[in-house]
C-alpha cells in the first residue's frame, strides 16, 4: 500500500505556471489553509481556481488601517497576485477581486452557485455538460464562455435551457476533519460544502487533514470522499 502522506512541502512538485486548480471552502470555511499557503510560497503563477467565492480578504481597522488578520482560502491567491482567472459564484466578501476585475489584472467568470456545482459534478463524472434553465435570459450569462448554447427542449410545451460546459481541473485541494492513511474522508457538517464534487473532477487530489487516523477508524457510512480519489495526505498545522 502506497504511503499517501506527504510533508507540506512535498506538493510543491505537484504545482507548475499556468495550471487549474479547484479549492474547497466557503468563504474559507473548510479551506485547507496550509496547503494553500504552499502554493503561495512555491510562486506559481498564471492560476486558473475554481472556488466558490475567493475566499476572505484582508481585514483592518476602520479608523487606524491597522491589519487584524491576513487574506483566508482562496483569497491568499487573490492577495499574492498568483490568481488570473477566477471561476466563482460570489466575490462580495473580498473586495479585492472586484478591483483587479475592474482594472484588468484577473478575470473572474461568475457562474450561479448551482449550476457551477453541477458543472462541477459533470466534469468528475466524464459527461459532456449539463442542460439547466438557470441563467436564461441573463446576457451576462447566456454569452459566457462556459455556455455551449440555448436550446427548446419539451415534447408538448417547449422549454429554454442552457447547455454549460463541465469544470475539470488539473488539482484539487480539500480539507477533512478526519482522513485514514487510505485517504478516505470525512467532512464535519458544513465544511464538506464543494469539496465532495471536487474530489471527483481533476487529475490530482491533496485533502489537508485535521485528524489522521488509521485505516478503518472511521465509519463506512461517514465516509465522504472514498480515498481510491484521494492521491495525497498534508496534516493542517494549527
Amino acid at each position: 500500500m502506497r504511503n499517501k502522506i506527504i510533508e507540506k512541502t512535498d506538493i510543491r512538485p505537484l504545482l507548475k505556471d499556468g495550471m487549474s486548480i479547484m479549492i474547497g471552502g466557503f468563504l474559507s470555511v473548510g479551506s485547507a489553509e496550509t496547503v494553500i499557503d504552499q502554493v503561495v510560497a512555491s510562486g506559481v503563477k498564471n492560476l486558473t481556481i475554481y472556488c466558490n467565492d475567493g475566499g476572505l480578504g484582508e481585514k483592518r481597522n476602520k479608523e487606524t488601517g491597522e491589519l487584524i488578520a491576513g487574506p483566508k482560502g482562496a483569497g491568499k491567491l487573490i492577495a499574492s497576485g498568483q490568481c488570473t482567472t477566477l471561476y466563482a459564484t460570489h466575490i462580495g466578501l473580498n473586495p479585492l477581486i472586484g478591483k483587479k476585475m475592474n482594472t484588468g489584472e484577473m478575470k473572474v467568470v461568475l457562474i450561479p452557485q448551482g449550476s457551477f456545482a453541477e458543472m462541477i459534478r459533470a466534469g468528475g463524472s466524464g459527461l459532456g455538460g449539463i442542460i439547466t434553465p438557470t441563467g436564461v435570459g441573463v446576457d451576462i450569462i447566456e454569452q459566457a464562455e462556459h455556455v455551449y448554447k440555448k436550446i427548446k427542449l419539451g415534447d408538448k410545451k417547449k422549454k429554454t435551457y442552457l447547455i454549460e460546459k463541465p469544470l475539470h481541473a488539473d488539482l484539487t485541494i480539500i480539507k477533512g476533519a478526519v482522513v485514514d492513511k487510505l485517504g478516505n474522508v470525512y467532512f464535519n457538517k458544513t465544511t464538506q460544502n464543494f469539496s465532495r464534487v471536487m474530489a471527483y473532477a481533476s487529475d490530482v487530489v491533496v485533502c489537508e487533514a485535521q485528524k489522521i487516523v488509521e485505516r478503518g477508524e472511521i465509519d463506512g457510512n461517514a465516509i465522504h470522499v472514498p480515498g481510491v480519489l484521494v492521491d495525497y495526505i498534508v496534516k493542517e498545522e494549527k
